[in-house]
């Protein structure tokens, strides 16, 4: 007779990861009474269970990054309070979809190392780029039907050329800001493979440009080209010249795959030049509506009490004001965070807001990769702010908490064994 123990590892935090992506996966596609009730109760319950399972560390780590994140959105609900006397929407939404998921992310990366919280970014980033591929190729989604929101669905505008990638998301924006992430995550911390890595990359720029999201555009160009600056600057020689090279590399690939496809490329081609130039043409919708809103918001502080310029008018503000005051019948998004702050938060809220760009900058300079993978994510999230509001967004939210917090706990090697051993004896004869 002859005993042997198998041992099955179950790892909590990941089983709890997807659990709670899951239930985030359902309340952005379901528009259902009750939804924050079931929401709220259920971040609280994986806190607790998070909190229970959580093992100390005795690494210190500086926490002062996270205590001007949570102040952020703390000022954010005390303002909004004090101003429409009491919790509305906005501050309710602040609660949910900001505060929790901080306290969460938080407590997974200190559970689980930094490098496996990166493994799975990396492993759903790829997933939506293959998402994506096949959704620029068929113009289609395939979780359209999942959605009920009606003026969602009526967007997406099935089997055109005026289709624009969305993947999981509900918003063209919010995908490119995502794609625009996981760059990022592939560059700091590339697939082993350098072919298999080269391939993901053109097909994320491929998945990119599907968005068709000029703000993801611009935020993705600057931050690498100030990457690359500050590579050539800051690294050793080898540094420089690998990333040199990679560029060129890469740049002799799509021009081959180009030439390969020359049918696609033209079209693709084509369909950026239009973009952009509808964006660039200060007759277009987009270009009218946002510098008009600029200069009305500007006059809005102008005209407000020294309270206001100084606090705000509280969650919601921006957005009633604009539907006050129409451009063109837009009413519909402020399309501008940083007018929306300093419309509902005030000349402190800009301020606050301001500061994230300094922690940005101070983490690219970082010789830490995670560091500076953070810190160009936030900063590629807060230039494309300039042209949209992040802060309507719950995916955009969450990146943010993640970069964050991948920040403070860059130290953090834990190998994640907090997983339950299940034992089982079998016997042989």
């Amino acid at each position: 007779m002859k005993n042997e123990r198998c041992v099955l590892r179950i790892n909590v935090p990941i089983v709890l990861l997807l659990a709670v992506l899951f239930v985030f996966f359902v309340c952005r596609y379901k528009v259902l009474a009750g939804t924050s009730i079931i929401l709220f109760l259920s971040e609280i319950t994986v806190i607790l269970i998070m909190c229970i399972i959580r093992r100390s560390n005795d690494v210190k780590y500086d926490m002062r990054i996270i205590y001007f994140h949570l102040s952020f959105m703390i000022y954010r609900i005390i303002i909004s309070a004090l101003v429409s006397g009491g919790f509305n929407e906005g501050t309710r939404r602040v609660l949910l979809y900001e505060i929790c998921p901080l306290l969460i992310m938080s407590l997974f990366v200190q559970i689980l190392s930094t490098q496996k919280i990166v493994n799975v970014l990396k492993t759903i980033g790829i997933m939506n780029i293959c998402f994506g591929l096949y959704e620029y190729a068929f113009k289609t989604n395939i979780l359209a039907g999942f959605i009920d929101n009606p003026a969602r669905l009526s967007s997406f505008t099935f089997g055109t050329g005026a289709y624009r990638l969305r993947t999981v998301f509900m918003h063209p924006i919010i995908c490119a800001v995502f794609l625009t992430f996981i760059w990022f995550v592939l560059l700091f911390f590339p697939i082993k493979n350098r072919i298999y890595d080269l391939i993901i990359k053109i097909c994320l720029i491929i998945c990119l440009l599907g968005t068709q999201a000029r703000s993801s555009w611009i935020s993705f160009a600057v931050v690498n080209v100030m990457l690359l600056i500050i590579t050539m600057v800051h690294d050793t020689k080898e540094a420089t010249l690998n990333n040199v090279l990679f560029v060129v590399g890469g740049g002799i690939l799509i021009l081959i795959l180009l030439l390969l496809f020359s049918s696609k490329s033209s079209e693709v081609l084509n369909m950026v030049l239009v973009r952009w130039a509808d964006g660039m043409d200060k007759h277009s919708d987009a270009h009218y509506n946002r510098i008009h809103m600029i200069k009305l918001g500007i006059d809005a502080f102008k005209k407000s009490t020294l309270f206001n310029m100084f606090f705000g008018s509280g969650s919601g503000y921006a957005l009633s004001f604009l539907k006050s005051h129409a451009i063109r019948g837009w009413k519909a998004a402020v399309d501008n965070t940083f007018i929306t702050v300093l419309l509902d938060y005030g000349g402190i809220g800009v301020l606050l807001l301001i500061n994230y760009f300094n922690i940005a900058f101070k983490n690219i300079k970082e010789s830490n990769p995670i560091c500076r993978m953070s810190g160009a994510g936030l900063l590629a999230i807060l230039v494309s702010g300039m042209f949209y509001d992040l802060f309507n967004w719950f995916t955009t939210d969450m990146i943010i908490n993640i970069l964050i917090c991948l920040i403070v706990y860059k130290q953090n090697d834990n190998d994640g064994a907090v997983g339950v051993n299940v034992s089982k004896t079998a016997s042989f004869d």
